[in-house]
């Protein structure tokens, strides 16, 4: 009866190993594969995508694009304290900084972009480090104010040379150099938008919040940019390159020229389509210059799609997922 009880005993043992071992190659072990590359020989421009589902992809092909290599994302430690006063000056979004820069973090990442979380001090080294050659450098900010160490409102900020110089500044949910922290509280600054875009009067502060017409450049479909919000978005005759979608003139997203860098204006507030859409923007190197040269859609199922662009250009993005996307990268070509 022992030795019986002891076999069933032994079974019973082997069984629950094989179900622990079982569910720890599924959470453990990413079954997935996703990759997407693409390269040049100077005659044509090649790409590859490999999935191991089922999984729709895009591959585009950009003139006049240039990769970013990484993204400072500046995570503003003095948000909530001036919080109060911003709700007075009618701020229309609130933005939890840690959530935000975790989300912006991750879907960069996916799609093959070097970033770096950091604070007013980091930001500022980040600035001074990559001042002599911005190029491939980025900064996204969601916050409504920068620290006085960047930036204070005068053209000689080390912000506004930065980008001068080939740098490039994002800027989401909030009129773009608006407001600096002091040391006393909340600066506001009069002629933020002539320091940034030479020109007043052309950033969207009124009731107009969400657009229904699509611009019709190509961009909207090729990148599958979501969010359709105008608020603090740019006026389409003071941009260099608008996508996305527009109402009443002002554009969902805007890139303006600043020097030899420029500036990437996302309007809207912090939504899940906004945070795509963010990493498709940064991520595909698209700048004020930038056309389409092609645009492949396709299904890559268990396996890998090679294919070859018809044309030739400067940087080819790929996407695996559209909407939904779980692997990208931009290739410069």
């Amino acid at each position: 009866m022992s030795k019986r009880v002891d076999v069933f005993l032994l079974i019973g043992v082997i069984f629950c190993a094989i179900i622990i071992i079982g569910e720890c190659s599924i959470y453990a072990v990413d079954i997935y594969e996703y990759n997407v590359n693409a390269s040049s020989d100077g005659t044509k421009v090649q790409y590859s995508v490999t999935s191991s589902g089922s999984s729709r992809f895009d591959a585009i092909l950009f003139s006049d694009a240039d990769k970013v290599d990484d993204v400072l994302i500046f995570k503003d430690e003095r948000y909530d304290s001036h919080y109060g006063q911003m709700k007075d000056n009618n701020l229309r979004y609130i933005f939890d900084q840690p959530y935000l820069a975790e989300q912006y973090s991750k879907q960069l990442e996916a799609r093959g972009v070097k970033t770096i979380c950091s604070d007013s001090k980091g930001l500022y080294d980040y600035l001074n480090d990559t001042m002599a050659s911005p190029n491939g450098h980025a900064i996204l900010v969601s916050s409504y104010a920068l620290p006085q160490s960047v930036y204070t409102g005068d053209a000689n900020d080390i912000l506004l040379k930065w980008i001068s110089n080939g740098g490039r500044l994002y800027w989401v949910g909030s009129e773009v150099g608006r407001y600096y922290h002091s040391d006393d509280g909340l600066v506001m600054v009069p002629n933020n938008q002539m320091l940034f875009f030479n020109s007043n009067d052309c950033i969207n502060v009124s009731d107009i919040f969400v657009a229904k017409n699509e611009i019709q450049n190509g961009f909207r479909e090729s990148l599958s940019l979501q969010n359709s919000r105008v608020t603090y978005g740019m006026k389409i005759s003071s941009s260099d390159l608008s996508i996305g979608y527009e109402q009443d003139g002002y554009a969902s997203v805007s890139f303006v020229k600043h020097g030899m860098g420029e500036i990437c204006v996302i309007a809207g507030c912090s939504s899940l389509e906004q945070m795509a859409d963010i990493g498709q923007i940064i991520a595909s190197g698209v700048r004020s210059d930038t056309a389409i040269v092609e645009h492949v859609t396709g299904n890559a199922c268990r396996g890998t799609v090679n294919g070859t662009f018809e044309g030739m250009g400067d940087v080819a993005y790929l996407y695996i997922g559209g909407i939904y996307t779980i692997r990208g990268g931009a290739f410069n070509v």
